[in-house]
């Protein structure tokens, strides 16, 4: 079974890896077809605007509301990469581990913590779009965003019934840097998930968080 997944999982993410880079290269050949500008001159003001305007959101902050949403939502992924490096190891790598690191203390707590705030960040957004609806919306494409959102909320869903689901196996060395996700493993419990319901949980959840991640990979470009 683990060899079989090693191979899915590799297989998936190749796909999914190919399929973006057709992408890309077309966006890319667009991109092309405009005219000419130097992109390497002002090297140092590029790099305070890409600190300022991208690292901590000036722009956005002018509306306090959507500055909090969007912080969450990119630092949270920032933060996640590392839970994504994590499931894709440990599916093609038996053993793979960021222990070494802090994975299993206070990377895990950084996991669960904008595991969350990600969450908290998708619902403002929609609140955003659906309910407040500022003007700048009114000509935005609302199927796409909802889309993208919901992708977003599946990935931090997966991550974190993953990690909660291997919490109720038991014997779990990060679970006391995970309070969500060990709060959500006692819900598991009560449910009767333990012993080989908890392991068919993990794996579900598992591969919802991956197929997530790739389809936002593919959907994105």
């Amino acid at each position: 079974m683990t060899l079989v997944k090693s191979i899915a999982v590799l297989a998936v993410l190749l796909a999914a890896i190919t399929y973006f880079g057709f992408r890309a290269r077309r966006l890319y050949r667009m991109l092309r077809l405009g005219p000419h500008e130097n992109r390497f001159d002002r090297i140092p003001e590029r790099i305070r605007g890409v600190l300022s305007y991208v690292g901590l959101h000036t722009r956005m902050f002018r509306n306090l509301y959507s500055g909090i949403l969007h912080f969450f939502i990119f630092w949270g992924f920032v933060v996640l990469l590392t839970a994504i490096i994590q499931a894709f190891g440990e599916g093609m790598i038996p053993g793979f581990s960021l222990a070494v690191i802090g994975g299993n203390s206070w990377i895990a707590f950084l996991q669960d913590l904008f595991g969350v705030l990600v969450l908290v960040g998708v619902v403002m957004a929609l609140v955003n779009r659906l309910i407040i609806r500022p003007r700048q919306f009114q000509e935005s494409n609302e199927v796409d965003a909802l889309i993208i959102l919901g992708l977003i909320a599946t990935i931090m869903v997966g991550m974190l019934g993953q990690n909660a689901a291997r919490i109720a196996q038991g014997g779990d060395p990060s679970a006391s840097w995970r309070p969500v996700a060990s709060a959500i493993a006692r819900l598991f419990e009560s449910l009767g998930w333990l012993g080989t319901a908890a392991i068919a949980a993990h794996e579900a959840f598992y591969w919802i968080h991956i197929l997530a991640v790739l389809a936002f990979l593919v959907y994105i470009p």
